[in-house]
């Protein structure tokens, strides 16, 4: 089936969140395209500045993090803070280590929280336009994900992904 560049480029997507460092020889053979396919895909998702970074994330930076509630937050060179959110009701979410708390006693603080880890859940695809593997069908919601022999393939429903690993099965036993 032949692919849209966006569709080639929310699959790409997908791989990189779970492994960033893939060579784009194994991500294009994942997803069933051409290397230089993926290669356009992946200048195109840099260039366009979808994607911001790759990033490295060591099990210390996961440990004895400090959330912090404030009530104003302007950014500064020397600050400690590792991520910020701006809520809704125009407080501040700051994310820093627990031994960098005090670096923060000039800000108005409402609230902290000391989290002991800090995990990250797998992230699901938001999809924009992806289309079943298996009924070609535009997937709406959260793809049901199949991996078989290093290939990834993407399901509108539990039902089309019951029936695709049945033929990946068949095709398998027939070679």
């Amino acid at each position: 089936m032949k692919r849209s560049m966006i569709e080639v480029q929310e699959r790409l997507l997908e791989i990189l969140k779970r492994n960033s460092r893939i060579p784009i020889q194994d991500a294009a053979f994942e997803m069933g395209t051409s290397r230089i396919t993926a290669k356009k895909a992946l200048d195109y998702l840099v260039e366009s500045g979808r994607i911001v970074d790759f990033t490295v994330t060591l099990r210390e930076d996961l440990e004895n993090i400090a959330l912090v509630h404030v009530e104003n937050y302007q950014i500064k060179e020397d600050d400690p803070v590792l991520e910020y959110f701006s809520l809704i009701d125009g407080s501040f979410i700051l994310v820093v280590y627990y031994e960098d708390l005090l670096k923060l006693e000039s800000l108005k603080i409402k609230d902290v929280k000391i989290a002991r880890e800090r995990f990250r859940g797998k992230n699901p695809l938001r999809v924009k336009e992806i289309h079943c593997d298996y009924c070609g069908s535009k997937i709406i919601n959260t793809p049901q994900i199949l991996t078989y022999k290093n290939r990834t393939y993407y399901m509108c429903c539990p039902t089309c992904k019951a029936a695709m690993e049945k033929r990946l099965v068949l095709e398998s036993r027939e070679r």
